[in-house]
């Protein structure tokens, strides 16, 4: 945006569809999931996207008198 200084388009033509091994990738806070942290996440990829997010949330959630399972 520095470059064009907001004067620049994008032009693209969508050439169709492609079949992937896509996943549901739940996260569950004491058993049970939250769907805002949800999300469809390629197979190859959902492992390590999923522990990024349960340490973020580790990281974020206060701690509390009473266990929280993430």
């Amino acid at each position: 945006k520095t470059i064009s200084k907001g004067y620049a388009s994008f032009d693209y033509h969508q050439i169709g569809y492609r079949q992937s091994d896509l996943v549901r990738l739940d996260i569950l806070l004491n058993a049970e999931p939250v769907d805002a942290l949800s999300s469809l996440i390629h197979r190859t990829n959902s492992y390590e996207f999923g522990k990024k997010i349960c340490e973020k949330l580790r990281e974020l959630i206060p701690r509390q008198q009473f266990e929280i399972i993430i």
